[in-house]
Parts: structure tokens; C-alpha cells; sequence
């Protein structure tokens, strides 16, 4: 009677990770199974352009701060400081003095 509960206990062992592996590789296989399918992918790449605006004016406590970024298309080059000097204004920079 010994024998016969262990060999029943092994393999009921053996019948449950049987079970649990087949529970795993069905839904695993039925995604590879299917029909051929086409996969497409897109991407954007941009440059980013990053600047900075420095006012320092005379006397203690007068320095100020402003940071500004620019994205553009990646064959294109960043614009000159020049070119963005109308961002850095009061409404952009707060606190920035006129």
C-alpha cells in the first residue's frame, strides 16, 4: 500500500507539471502559428538645440538666467544665437529684466 501512494503522489507530481507546461507553450505557440504577418515600425528622430541667455548686470544680485530648446528636423543645423534672441524676453524669461 506504501508503494502505491508514492508512485500515485509522483505522478500526480508529474501530471500537474505536465498541465502547467502545456499551459505555458499553447498560448506561446499560437502566437508563432499564425499567418505571415508584416511588421512596420516608425520613428522620428529631431535635433534638439540648446541655449542659453545670460544678463549680468551691474552690482551685486544682478545676474539672471534664461534657458531655452529647440527641436528641428535632424538634417537641419540648430540656429545661430542670434537668430533666437526673440525667444529670451520677459514673458519667456520671468523675472527677466526689460
Amino acid at each position: 500500500m506504501r508503494i502505491r501512494v508514492r508512485t500515485l503522489k509522483r505522478f500526480l507530481v508529474v501530471v500537474g507539471l505536465a498541465a502547467g507546461l502545456l499551459a505555458v507553450a499553447v498560448p506561446a505557440l499560437a502566437d508563432f502559428t499564425g499567418p505571415d504577418r508584416d511588421l512596420s515600425t516608425w520613428s522620428w528622430q529631431r535635433r534638439q538645440c540648446d541655449y542659453q541667455a545670460e544678463y549680468d548686470e551691474p552690482g551685486p544680485g544682478g545676474y539672471y538666467s534664461c534657458t531655452l530648446r529647440l527641436y528641428r528636423p535632424p538634417e537641419a543645423n540648430c540656429p545661430s544665437g542670434s537668430n533666437v534672441g526673440d525667444y529670451f524676453n520677459s514673458t519667456a524669461c520671468v523675472g527677466w529684466p526689460g
